[in-house]
């Protein structure tokens, strides 16, 4: 069986919602598409031989309540930074291409972008087994706070730090970044924070 797909939704939490996902995500555009294939019937997905490629994109949603999985996992990177733990996750822009092979999707540039964090990850789900092996890697974001501030001691100065933030895709932020491995079954989640010794290196699964 191959499938070659490509799904659009102006409402990603309106849809979710009509194929019994309610409550997942709120507003939000999306799209989804590329190919993937499997033996036997196109009916019944043989996880272990199912294959493929997709790309993801979403704009402009919010995560409205952090129950387990994902919302685990945002609950526990992202929402360190910020009084919005009873307020959900607002997200500016999800993006990730996915590798599929023998059941196991892969990313290496998943990437979620909110007001108060910037969140990357890379590594390996077990659809089959529901189980995932990720790197994650959270920027909190500086640039507002630290250009007041700056501002307000010097305003010239808080210029040139505005620019340099800009340029130079949040430099402070990049600096306070923390990383974690994320193992274990997708419902439940194991966080473990990395410190510097153990951090895998940039270009490492």
């Amino acid at each position: 069986m191959v499938l070659n797909l490509k799904l659009e939704a102006n409402d990603v939490g309106k849809f979710l919602e009509r194929i019994g996902f309610p409550d997942r995500i709120q507003g939000g555009s999306a799209t989804l598409e590329g190919s993937i294939a499997w033996d036997g019937s196109p009916l019944s997905p043989d996880y272990p031989s199912l294959s493929g490629e997709l790309k993801f994109l979403a704009e402009r949603g919010e995560f409205p309540r952090l129950g387990p999985g994902l919302g685990r996992v945002l609950s526990l990177l992202a929402l360190s930074f910020t009084d919005a733990a009873s307020k959900g996750f607002a997200f500016e822009q999800i993006s990730s291409s996915f590798q599929l092979q023998k059941g196991v999707m892969s990313t290496r540039d998943l990437k979620i972008r909110g007001s108060s964090a910037e969140i990357e990850m890379r590594g390996d789900i077990n659809i089959e087994k529901e189980t995932q092996n990720l790197h994650v890697k959270v920027i909190p974001s500086m640039r507002r706070g630290v250009t007041a501030l700056v501002t307000m001691v010097n305003p010239i100065f808080g210029v040139g730090v505005a620019v340099a933030q800009s340029l130079l895709k949040d430099p402070v932020g990049q600096i306070l970044a923390y990383e974690y491995s994320v193992t274990g079954p997708l419902g439940d989640p194991k966080v473990e924070q990395l410190n510097a010794q153990s951090r895998a290196p940039s270009g490492a699964p």
